[in-house]
């Protein structure tokens, strides 16, 4: 079973937003298609990770 994408790629290709449903301090959210999304550096490197493998692999590695 595909792990789906937390990430979606903006329309420049090089960042990323992070549908959410909650606020967060320390990222910038917008409205974006009817519902609240993070963008920043953070989500930039969380979308460049999910390119390589999904964060649950990540997560994995990480724990070992």
């Amino acid at each position: 079973m595909k792990k789906q994408r937390r990430t979606i790629k903006n329309p420049d290709g090089k960042t990323y937003r992070l549908p959410c449903i909650h606020q967060e301090d320390n990222l910038r959210i917008e409205m974006s298609m009817g519902y609240p999304t993070i963008f920043g550096t953070l989500v930039d490197l969380i979308g460049r990770l999910e390119d390589i493998r999904p964060l649950e692999e990540w997560i994995e590695l990480t724990k070992k």
